[in-house]
């Protein structure tokens, strides 16, 4: 009985393996006379037999037929959501305008004397006295800012609060014709000056009232960082790519332009109603450009349809006004939303690893 089991197991192992050799023998064959008749030229007839034994008419298949690319298109973008260029569209798109712009005062520009390859503020001197915490402290007055201490190690010369703000031409015109005119003249100088020349500026008295000039200066000020280093990140690939393979540049320092990864700008921010405010007054620099998801900005930052904001709709005087400016609105503290800017279009909830500005 045991030997009758073990040949039946042993000849319905044979009979499978026999199977599968003639199925690969079948399958080389197969192949073997598609080849030989693609390469006279001949076409191939392929019937189809279905589940049910309806055989379905046989389909003529030429085999060295030209093969053809079917290009999809998924559509509009979901409701409420604005189109825009695709990634790839956007990456191409990204040198900005300006290309004529002159650095600011015979070429002290603020953004290369902080980030170029011979910075002055980055000296051997200064980088001694930061490591042993060496400082020099002194005190100035920042017009409507307002009395400040400023701390420079020692050796560092200091920015100063000059006239100059570095902007790139175009937003020049945007901070004269519309900021200037709509806010405090003087404040937005002294802030834009200041922050301009990459200092360090920590505000412990703030009115409410200014709240939205500082908004708008600090906004374009960020956006003339990103112009800046995306320009400043073009002009060396192309100096780079006019180099021979071969050829090592002269001074290798003067192409660290970038880090690991896209974003350079961190907006540390409260609450979504917060970001709301932040990011609304950045699109307000960028007149004309075409923003892509805003509907979902809209809808995921502020508060949700037929809610009533009871800090906004209570009678005067029965919350202090500090109160209602800073927690009024939708005021969910977890959140994070990246930006992405190119030459004519923002994009809202872009790819961290591809946005220029994160926002949480």
């Amino acid at each position: 009985m045991t030997s009758l089991i073990k040949q039946t197991n042993q000849s319905t192992t044979t009979r499978l393996l026999t199977l599968l050799n003639v199925s690969a023998t079948s399958l080389k064959k197969r192949k073997r006379e598609e080849a030989e008749e693609q390469a006279n030229g001949k076409t191939r007839v392929v019937s189809t037999t279905p589940i049910g034994g309806i055989k379905a008419p046989p389909i003529v298949k030429k085999l060295n037929a030209r093969k053809e690319v079917i290009v999809i298109d998924e559509g509009a973008t979901p409701s409420g959501e604005d189109e825009g260029p695709n990634d790839e569209e956007m990456d191409s798109d990204v040198e900005m305008e300006d290309k004529g712009h002159k650095e600011s005062e015979g070429g002290k520009d603020p953004y290369n004397a902080h980030f170029g390859p011979d910075s002055s503020y980055l000296s051997d001197s200064t980088r001694i006295s930061v490591d042993n915490r060496k400082w020099t402290t002194s005190d100035q007055d920042v017009g409507k800012l307002g009395r400040a201490c400023v701390l420079l190690p020692e050796g560092a010369t200091s920015p100063g609060h000059n006239a100059v703000t570095g902007l790139l031409d175009k937003l020049q015109a945007t901070f004269e014709d519309q900021l200037l005119k709509k806010f405090d003249l003087q404040l937005c100088k002294n802030l834009l000056t200041t922050i301009g020349s990459y200092q360090d500026l920590y505000l412990t008295k703030r009115d409410l009232k200014s709240q939205s000039a500082y908004r708008e200066v600090i906004s374009l000020h960020i956006l003339n960082h990103i112009m800046k280093k995306r320009r400043r990140i073009l002009k060396n690939n192309e100096k780079l790519s006019s180099l021979q393979k071969d050829a090592d540049p002269s001074d290798s320092n003067a192409f660290l332009d970038q880090g690991f990864v896209r974003p350079s700008v961190l907006v540390v921010l409260p609450f979504r109603s917060s970001a709301y405010h932040w990011i609304t007054a950045f699109i307000h620099q960028l007149s004309g450009y075409q923003v892509e998801n805003r509907a979902r900005f809209h809808s995921e930052f502020t508060l949700p349809a037929g809610a009533e904001d009871k800090l906004l709709s209570a009678p005067a005087g029965t919350y202090s006004e500090d109160h209602v400016a800073n927690m009024s609105g939708n005021i969910d503290d977890y959140f994070r939303i990246g930006m992405k800017v190119t030459r004519k279009s923002v994009k809202l909830f872009s790819d961290f690893y591809s946005s220029d500005i994160i926002v949480a």
